[in-house]
């Protein structure tokens, strides 16, 4: 983390429990954006990301669109490892991204809430990743949205959320960067694919889906404060330099994409 710091003085930086840095607009601030990397330590290929766009926003400010990052989540286990914080009451310990609960939040997750709480955001985005290792049905980038069920419906807790997937996922495509492709629509541990590049969660009983939800950490907190989100998730590696290396500038596109989508707000409908 200090090396993380130290390059973090050349930017408008936030020195408390996570390591954050704002970008303000050069007009007038129309939107608010907040990205967060680095859920589980180890999968870390957002904060990269992140830190390869800060320095494209030093040199090229936003004209409407305030950009704050929070570069890692899990700044005990970064760069290497994942925090395992808590237990479930059976001697079960939870790794960060499944400690959001007020039972087991350590003071990085209330200290991401409180930023929450603190700033209406118009949209967060979690950048994380995964290794093809440990899943072998995912083969591509993919996006989590906020969702519901409505009159046995699937719906995005946001309808407008559908232009910005959009828009990230094709600009992916388009650098010829891997998305997500259909092979199976049950992806394993509770995870279904809803079309190229859109993973949902919820719970699987036999070969059906007894209810589809959101049960992830980040965006359930996002979504108890009102605030749009999405998960994004990169195809990574833990030998594979290469691989990793595709995670990255997967990420920095769609940071570009998803800041751009807010720049060019007045053409659009708001989300």
């Amino acid at each position: 983390m200090e090396k993380l710091r130290k390059e973090l003085e050349n930017f408008n930086y936030m020195d408390g429990i996570l390591p954050m840095v704002s970008f303000e607009p050069s007009e007038d601030l129309e939107s608010k954006i907040l990205f967060v990397g680095s859920e589980l330590g180890d999968l870390n290929s957002g904060t990269k990301a992140m830190m390869k766009f800060a320095y494209e926003l030093k040199k090229n400010p936003t004209k409407n669109t305030k950009v704050d990052m929070i570069l890692v989540l899990d700044t005990e286990g970064y760069p290497d490892r994942k925090t395992v914080v808590g237990d479930e009451g059976f001697g079960r310990l939870l790794n960060m991204d499944s400690a959001y609960s007020e039972k087991h939040a350590n003071k990085q997750i209330r200290e991401l809430c409180s930023i929450l709480d603190g700033t209406k955001y118009d949209l967060a985005v979690l950048l994380s990743s995964f290794n093809f290792e440990e899943a072998s049905l995912f083969n591509g980038y993919f996006i989590m949205p906020q969702v519901a069920i409505e009159e046995n419906k699937i719906i995005l807790f946001n309808e407008r959320m559908h232009d910005l997937m959009g828009s990230v996922l094709s600009t992916i495509s388009q650098a010829k960067l891997p998305v997500l492709k259909p092979q199976t629509s049950y992806l394993g541990g509770g995870y279904m694919l809803l079309g190229p590049g859109i993973v949902l969660s919820g719970i699987k009983e036999g070969n059906e889906f007894k209810e589809l939800r959101t049960k992830e950490g980040f965006l359930s907190a996002c979504e108890y404060r009102g605030i749009p989100a999405i998960s994004a998730y990169a195809l990574s590696s833990t030998v594979n330099k290469d691989l990793n290396e595709l995670a990255v500038r997967s990420h920095f596109t769609a940071i570009k994409t998803i800041i751009n989508f807010y720049e060019h707000k007045s053409r659009r409908k708001p989300i």
